[in-house]
């Protein structure tokens, strides 16, 4: 039995309520949604609910079903996507969080964008990917300095590309393994904690000519890693590398990690 719920009239679930003689029609193949633009929430719930659509909500975007927008284009807020593959082949935006809770629920996205680049609006603008293989094979957009990416499910970000978060937590096993990081190039302070078992294996990250990143390693979190930085100059006018890695000594991350000098300004393929 299907349980739904319209939270107020300025709400919309799909497939909606047939007691709610004002819903608009919402059907499980190219729903027309371009009119929510005005809803503070909009649900999408069961296998394919809002297929192949266009979503907008200015409060929360909730993505509950089996593949519910596939295909889709949403953007919202703050966006959860709890359904296995609930947004898999859509392109998302969303203004502040992005909550990536189902498995495999971001996977192969042209572009996933969360916060507002250059808002000081709201400080944390959040990806987390939780779900296992939550963003696989995707393009993911932070806002710059507020951006932080929390990285905690199995595979979680596998074979993606990620730019321009301050932060990243990496906490779950294997979480950026084939992933390729682009610091940003935008004078950023960037951040790495690789925590996880093996979270950044056979990773590669490019520290850019404008940023500094300091990269932290535990539990293995840096081995197989590539490390690209460029060089900068200290204080004193000295030039030095514009990465600094942290690692406990007596961990085999100090050894197993490669640092390599390039010069690199690309990004992730929009």
């Amino acid at each position: 039995m299907l349980l739904l719920a319209v939270f107020s009239q300025n709400d919309l679930t799909c497939p909606y309520s047939e007691s709610e003689s004002n819903s608009p029609d919402c059907t499980n193949d190219n729903t027309d949604l371009s009119d929510t633009a005005g809803l503070d929430n909009v649900i999408c719930q069961g296998a394919y609910g809002c297929y192949n659509s266009e979503i907008e909500c200015n409060t929360k975007c909730r993505l509950n079903g089996f593949k519910t927008a596939l295909s889709g284009d949403v953007s919202g807020k703050n966006i959860y996507c709890d359904g296995m593959s609930g947004a898999i082949f859509a392109d998302v935006s969303a203004r502040v969080n992005m909550y990536a809770y189902g498995d495999e629920c971001l996977g192969e996205s042209d572009k996933v964008t969360v916060g507002r680049p250059k808002s000081n609006a709201v400080r944390d603008q959040t990806l987390y990917a939780y779900g296992r293989m939550a963003a696989f094979d995707t393009n993911i957009f932070g806002p710059g300095t507020y951006g932080v990416a929390n990285i905690g499910g199995y595979r979680a970000v596998y074979d993606s590309c990620i730019t321009n978060f301050g932060t990243y937590n990496v906490d779950g096993a294997y979480a950026m393994e084939n992933t390729v990081l682009y610091s940003g190039n935008n004078n950023l302070d960037v951040t790495i904690n690789l925590k996880g078992y093996f979270s950044g294996s056979e990773a590669q990250i490019y520290c850019q000519a404008t940023d500094t990143c300091n990269i932290v390693c535990k539990g293995y979190g840096c081995s197989e890693l590539k490390i690209y930085y460029a060089n900068t100059k200290d204080t004193n006018g000295n030039t030095v590398p514009n990465v600094n890695v942290d690692c406990d000594q007596n961990e085999a991350d100090c050894t197993q990690y490669t640092l390599v000098y390039e010069e690199n300004y690309a990004t992730c393929k929009k």
